[in-house]
């Protein structure tokens, strides 16, 4: 089970990075499904670096917002929020909705929203 956590989330970051993924908020969303694992925990740095990347080289919003929520993942866990704020995760997601506070309607309240939640004080 440990192997299939591990190889599974290698798979979708390697995905995501490549760019080989027909849905890539599919890709992000598995990753942050399997990104609390403690076998996955190793890849924590490159699943949070991909993530990270995937947020800022992104126009689409529905991809914006799943990123914004698999880095409030990150930041929540005890186990790799050192990690997600040393990558510069915080700046990142909120970088993303500055770059998409220009638009409006629902899918600018989904990126909101979803920025809002993974800025929440872990403790909340």
């Amino acid at each position: 089970m440990a192997e299939a956590a591990a190889g599974a989330l290698g798979l979708f970051i390697k995905a995501l990075n490549l760019g080989t993924t027909e849905n890539p908020v599919a890709a992000l969303e598995a990753i942050g499904a399997i990104a609390l694992s403690p076998d996955a925990l190793p890849q924590a740095t490159a699943g949070v670096n991909s993530v990270v990347h995937a947020l800022r080289h992104s126009e689409s919003t529905k991809l914006t917002a799943a990123a914004c929520k698999t880095l409030g993942i990150y930041l929540r866990c005890p186990a790799t929020r050192e990690r997600a704020v040393q990558a510069g995760v915080e700046a990142a997601i909120r970088e993303a909705l500055a770059e998409h506070s220009e638009n409006s309607g629902t899918d600018y309240e989904a990126v909101q929203a979803a920025a809002n939640v993974a800025l929440q004080n872990p403790q909340a």
